[in-house]
């Protein structure tokens, strides 16, 4: 039967060494045999169990980072097209003041020429309309 060695791996069970000892008691006979084999293949669900823990644990940090870079992926394009959106408004809105100011403009000089006509008919004098 193998004995435990210094270079097996440390999650092996200390019931394997306890049935190595024990049938080293009963002079090495063959009956321990299936003992030794169930020892050794309850280390190994051991190690495979420990693999899948550690797997387990390695799949979640994996798909954490994942989510925080999908998130800030996802914030600096929102952010992007918040900026884009601020420009295209600031945009519009001076087009539309500079719009407005010059519909203002027109209505005002329109108002100050009807006016001063006005003033020049109460007098008795006509402006010339430049389009004759």
């Amino acid at each position: 039967l193998p004995t435990h060695s210094k270079s097996s791996p440390p999650c092996l069970s200390s019931y394997t060494a306890t049935v190595v000892d024990t049938m080293s008691n009963f002079g090495g006979m063959t009956s321990g045999a299936n003992v030794a084999r169930a020892a050794r293949m309850a280390d190994n669900f051991a190690i495979a169990d420990a693999g899948v823990k550690e797997g387990g644990i390695l799949s979640a940090t994996a798909k954490w980072h994942e989510q925080q870079s999908i998130r800030t992926l996802s914030k600096s394009i929102a952010r992007s097209r918040d900026k884009e959106e601020i420009a295209s408004e600031q945009s519009c809105a001076a087009q539309e003041m500079l719009a407005r100011r010059a519909q203002r403009l027109k209505e005002l000089f329109d108002a100050e020429n009807k006016q001063y006509q006005m003033e020049l008919a109460e007098v008795g004098l006509v402006m010339e309309d430049p389009q004759f």
